[in-house]
């Protein structure tokens, strides 16, 4: 969590250079410091072209030009990096590329407080970027998790094949005459789920 005396320290930093706040919403500030600059001297304009032909190919490139614009603006969405960890019961919130802190209570609303606090920081749409959320947790905790993933991608494999075999199974059963209600009792299945392992695959 974001400690008081630090808040007032970065707060303090802020009015000392010229910035004031413009909104607070969802636990979140958002300062705006004023730079002022002046724009170099153009030169004198050049005497205007009439050329109907030349004025077209102005507009076909500024057309193009828009185009290109558009294309790399898509390609280029922007992934922020959000570093989380748990601290002093909540989960502290890193966006380090734009300087930002944050916090959530619980980890399912990481990704929407950072989300928030870099729209409400830069001026943005919610869904005009991307957030990619890297989280910080104790060594023991994370070998513990990936055990676990490894033993539930074990498990379902294992029942992916008991399914397989239970339908083969079932449809030799079938062939070789057994009535579907010892079908069930052999494999320990209903009636229902013994119809539904010998009747054929649907075509998709």
């Amino acid at each position: 969590m974001v400690k008081a005396k630090r808040r007032v320290e970065i707060v303090g930093a802020l009015r000392k250079h010229g910035a004031y706040k413009v909104d607070e919403r969802g636990g979140h500030e958002k300062w705006r410091l004023l730079l002022w600059w002046r724009a170099p001297d153009p030169g004198p304009t050049p005497p205007p072209d009439h050329d109907i032909d030349n004025e077209s190919n102005l507009q076909a490139d500024d057309r193009v030009s828009t185009l290109r614009g558009r294309a790399v603006a898509v390609s280029e969405r922007k992934t922020y990096d959000a570093m989380t960890w748990r601290e002093e019961g909540f989960w502290v919130i890193d966006i380090d590329e734009l300087g930002l802190t944050t916090q959530a209570r619980r980890l399912d609303q990481v990704e929407y407080m950072a989300r928030d606090a870099i729209a409400l920081w830069l001026d943005v749409g919610e869904e005009s970027f991307d957030i990619a959320v890297q989280r910080r947790i104790p060594e023991e905790i994370a070998s513990r998790v990936g055990h676990l993933s490894e033993a539930r991608e074990r498990a379902n494999r294992a029942q992916a094949e008991a399914a397989a075999e239970a339908r083969h199974l079932a449809r030799s059963l079938h062939e070789a005459g057994y009535p579907m209600r010892d079908i069930g009792e052999l494999l320990g299945v209903s009636y229902q789920r013994a119809q539904q392992l010998v009747a054929p695959p649907r075509a998709s």
